[in-house]
């Protein structure tokens, strides 16, 4: 470990002091540094490593302090991490994303914070694709009992981690979308033949998601609603607008493309003198 970490016993408890070289700290994460010293915001990702307790990032903070966070898949939305974007961001996610072997050779890793979101590659790393409800085939009971617990991971990240609340950012929302529509469309499909498939948890999982939504419906916000409902008419009025200019331009350029025919038919017809034909 480096040694030219710069600390302050004043800002975190000395047993979170990680200026020890070859010696990692109790497990400390993104929630116990904003216990700890929520003033200090990162600044810069520096280095992201294994540590004793799995994936850790090392991180710049104000003033020049640098901190080992122990992260997950999921803990890497918290708040306190919020400032690291773009090309780092998409390295920690990629740090901290669970991968395993499958039978067959290829590789699966999860694909962003859902244990069951996943995508397979080749063992050289070419993406083949990616599955949004990746649970086991099981029976009836215990698949009802995954799809459960499915649900509650999916929403009680969602409530936790504000970042992934954000809509639009970094994707996490067309995750969610295409989790719940692989769901739904595999709850449908359900068969319980005896024979053991995914189509239990999917049925309990969006049987759990529905009797959220309908729950939640009380806490609704009409405001968020309209508002809504006005940004679809803005584009069903931006779609009208757009066909209509296109027709347009589409009926011009085909007048164009017309003109320029009889013109040149024009040029080719010879005169009652032999001459070309002048067309104006």
């Amino acid at each position: 470990m480096a040694t030219d970490i710069v600390t302050d016993e004043s800002a975190y408890p000395a047993t979170h002091i990680v200026d020890v070289p070859h010696q990692h700290p109790p497990k400390y994460g993104p929630e116990d540094h904003e216990k700890a010293a929520s003033a200090l915001k990162a600044v810069r990702l520096v280095a992201l490593t294994d540590g004793a307790y799995g994936k850790t990032v090392t991180v710049e903070f104000t003033g020049g302090f640098v901190r080992h966070l122990d992260v997950d898949a999921q803990t890497v939305w918290h708040n306190v991490l919020r400032p690291i974007i773009g090309d780092d961001w998409h390295r920690l996610l990629k740090h901290v994303a669970p991968s395993s072997s499958n039978a067959d050779g290829t590789v699966r890793t999860q694909r962003g914070p859902m244990s069951f979101w996943t995508e397979s590659t080749t063992p050289r790393g070419r993406y083949l694709a990616a599955n949004y409800f990746d649970v086991p085939k099981e029976d009836f009971a215990y698949g009802g009992l995954t799809g459960a617990k499915a649900a509650r991971e999916l929403i009680m990240f969602l409530k936790r981690y504000e970042r992934a609340r954000q809509v639009g950012f970094d994707g996490i929302e067309s995750m969610v979308e295409r989790c719940l529509q692989d769901a739904f469309v595999l709850a449908q499909s359900r068969r319980y033949n005896g024979v053991p498939s995914a189509a239990a948890a999917a049925h309990v999982f969006a049987q759990t998601v529905t009797r959220f939504f309908m729950v939640g419906s009380e806490y609704a916000n009409p405001a968020y609603l309209d508002k809504e409902v006005e940004r679809a008419e803005s584009t069903v009025a931006w779609s009208l607008d757009f066909d209509e200019r296109k027709r347009k331009e589409n009926a011009e350029r085909m007048r164009a493309v017309r003109a320029a025919k009889l013109v040149k038919r024009c040029a080719q017809m010879p005169a009652r003198d032999g001459s070309p034909m002048e067309v104006a």
